[in-house]
């Protein structure tokens, strides 16, 4: 397909997590010329007037930054997970209140995948509020693995880590496990004097950003935080060991890429995936990303518009992106 568009006409990302959302505008050459981020967009985690609006003020102040109205918009992007159910609705807010012409609805998988490699081929972990590791092989095969949300469980996952801190904290409170500073900082973050108060105050829509505080317990060594990120580490490297091998892609040809907000973590989360990753799968690459999901949401609506993927695009998606 070769597009028609003009050098002047642009392209929105929106990608959309369990915790922020966040909306890119580019132009054809890959430049960013406007980003805004606002909270969670994913109804598996917030309620869908919530997510809305998140979209919306995305949306909005990346086409502010940009000096740009929505009928410059040659191709929008939406990769927002748990959305299938909100489809209209979604459709109703982009295209008639925003007034975006053209927009491809993908999966946040795909956003993640491109974004996260910056090539068509190889494999994305990602660890964010939720967890899924997606590969694609020389031929065009992909699988998938994960993304199940929070109820089934996504291993290695945000919100998995949050919950396993809240147990944590019980078990300890209980005298069924060990002691933990999880617990105080619980406490703190939630405004109680004791454990046992969680149980009124805790739902599915405030324990999906605890991580900064098992984050901060392991930083003071704190054992029990320390197993999290380490289960964790394990977990999402399972879930690249299950695509590897899934697909034949144990050569170093390809490359494994961990991605999205849990890699905060840094070595003790990238030390784990990488040394139980490496007892599976020995041969494969293990790189760093390319870009965020918001690069692999404007490669796909580049790709939409007929716009190639050139080594100049990508080169300029990642200097303006990070």
């Amino acid at each position: 397909m070769v597009n028609d568009f003009g050098e002047s006409m642009l392209f929105l990302a929106i990608d959309g997590g369990g915790t922020k959302t966040e909306a890119v505008v580019a132009d054809r050459g890959g430049r960013c010329l406007g980003r805004a981020v606002f909270g969670g967009s994913n109804p598996n985690f917030v309620s869908f007037e919530a997510a809305a609006h998140a979209v919306a003020a995305a949306v909005r102040s990346a086409l502010e930054a940009a000096s740009a109205s929505p009928g410059r918009i040659a191709k929008a992007a939406c990769c927002i997970p748990g959305m299938k159910k909100h489809r209209e609705e979604l459709s109703r807010l982009l295209e008639d209140e925003l007034g975006l012409a053209s927009v491809l609805y993908d999966s946040d998988m795909d956003s993640t995948l491109f974004g996260a490699l910056g090539a068509k081929e190889g494999i994305a972990v990602l660890a964010g509020t939720g967890s899924f590791a997606m590969g694609v092989n020389e031929h065009g095969d992909n699988f998938v693995v994960g993304g199940w949300g929070p109820i089934i469980g996504d291993p290695g996952s945000g919100y998995a880590v949050s919950a396993s801190a809240l147990r944590a904290a019980a078990l300890a409170h209980e005298g069924r496990g060990p002691n933990t500073l999880i617990s105080d900082k619980l406490k703190r973050h939630y405004g109680v004097t004791d454990i046992a108060q969680l149980k009124s105050v805790i739902s599915a829509d405030n324990t999906g950003s605890l991580t900064y505080l098992v984050r901060e317990a392991a930083c003071e060594g704190d054992g029990v935080a320390k197993k999290l990120v380490f289960e964790a580490g394990e977990q999402l490297a399972e879930l690249a060991q299950a695509v590897i091998k899934r697909l034949d892609m144990d050569d170093a040809r390809y490359k494994v890429v961990l991605t999205g907000g849990m890699t905060v973590f840094g070595d003790p989360l990238l030390s784990a995936f990488t040394a139980s990753l490496r007892r599976e799968c020995p041969s494969i690459t293990i790189g760093t990303p390319f870009g965020p999901p918001s690069a692999g949401a404007l490669m796909l609506a580049y790709r939409a518009a007929g716009v190639p993927w050139s080594d100049d695009l990508l080169s300029s998606l990642k200097m303006t992106l990070l």
